[in-house]
């Protein structure tokens, strides 16, 4: 007789796991990128984990196990610096708590404290589970006192939204509200001041700045969706930041950005830099074909391009550093420019594997 079989739990769905981040919450963290969200706004930083499948290998998704195996290398780090773990996306609170919560046992079994960054457009289910297991929310507001303008930047009514916010605050959950400052659709001194008065009526006085970048614009690109291009310049990105910081310190909030926030150091060099770039700025251009060689060949002789990816980049690396000239200009430190010339840039070769391009050394 066939042993009874136990349902297993559903894998976990990620896309990302970065390490070492200083931006998602207290301390030094590892961020979790969980795919899945209900929300399409305009500005969606993350858009390649807005769906929640893929097609590529990933799909079969990530256990505790492999998870944890990654998080706990930073352990040291974590602990240290009072940081943890970050749950974000996508929308975390999409995933299925029977998954999810083991996930969460296990980080504060190793005493590393979990925050999640959400817009808490998800089952008011899901997010209770979740809750007695979470450290920090980390609230990303979009448009506040305007349904209609909500939905017209995220293609959802915020209803659920804010039934979230009343269950996580009435289970005296930790909270901390977020905001991107994207000009000229969230820096409005209309959405500035709803926020401000939704700040104060649920017990905050501060909230914390974002400020809007368009790297997510290629992504979109790249992946086929059909994301517009809002043309906002990292200027307009910066002032806008500014402004609505401002506008919220005007309302008695206090607004916190790193990108304000940050002690800004000017360098200070040593006449022995100062002279080297001096002598680059002067270098004649040119052509560097030596790189070109020594890649071709070792993708000719040791048949680089049947190998996994990151094996053949790492033996690339290796082979050239092996069999490149070394060239040690006057004053110099460093040894081992990319390029056999000072100032060049790079030309490769014709192989069975590429057709010539050229990209700046």
């Amino acid at each position: 007789m066939l042993p009874q079989l136990l349902p297993s739990r559903p894998r976990l769905s990620l896309f990302k796991i970065q390490r070492s981040c200083v931006y998602d919450g207290p301390g030094v963290r590892t961020t979790l990128f969980f795919r899945g969200c209900n929300l399409r706004c305009l500005w969606c930083q993350n858009p390649e984990g807005q769906s929640p499948s893929t097609d590529t290998a990933l799909e079969r998704g990530s256990s505790v196990d492999e998870i944890m195996e990654v998080v706990v290398r930073d352990r040291p780090y974590q602990l240290e610096s009072g940081g943890g773990v970050t749950l974000s996306g996508g929308e975390p609170c999409l995933q299925d708590p029977r998954s999810l919560v083991p996930l969460l046992e296990r980080l504060h079994r190793e005493r590393i404290e979990v925050a999640v960054e959400t817009s808490l457009d998800a089952p008011p289910e899901r997010i209770g589970a979740l809750a007695p297991h979470v450290d920090l929310f980390l609230v990303d507001l979009k448009v506040v006192g305007d349904d209609e303008l909500h939905e017209k930047y995220t293609r959802r009514d915020p209803a659920l939204i804010h039934r979230n916010i009343k269950g996580l605050r009435q289970a005296k959950a930790r909270l901390a509200f977020r905001m991107v400052m994207v000009p000229g659709f969230t820096d409005s001194q209309r959405n500035i001041e709803a926020t401000s008065r939704f700040l104060r009526s649920v017990g905050h006085d501060s909230i914390e700045l974002l400020r809007y970048f368009s790297l997510y614009e290629e992504k979109a690109r790249r992946l086929g969706l059909k994301t517009p291009a809002l043309h906002i310049t990292p200027e307009q990105s910066l002032a806008a930041l500014e402004r609505g910081a401002a506008r919220f310190r005007q309302r008695g909030i206090a607004a916190h950005s790193v990108d304000l926030d940050a002690p800004r150091h000017r360098a200070v060099f040593t006449r022995r830099v100062r002279d080297i770039q001096r002598d680059i700025r002067e270098s004649p251009r040119a052509i560097c074909l030596e790189s070109s060689r020594l890649k071709t060949d070792y993708y000719q002789k040791l048949r680089g391009f049947e190998k996994p990816t990151p094996i053949h980049r790492a033996e690339r690396l290796a082979y050239l550093l092996r069999h490149k000239e070394t060239i040690i200009y006057p004053g110099e430190l460093l040894v081992g420019n990319f390029t056999a010339k000072r100032v060049a840039a790079h030309a490769w070769r014709r192989s069975d594997r590429d057709t010539p391009r050229s990209s700046r050394a």
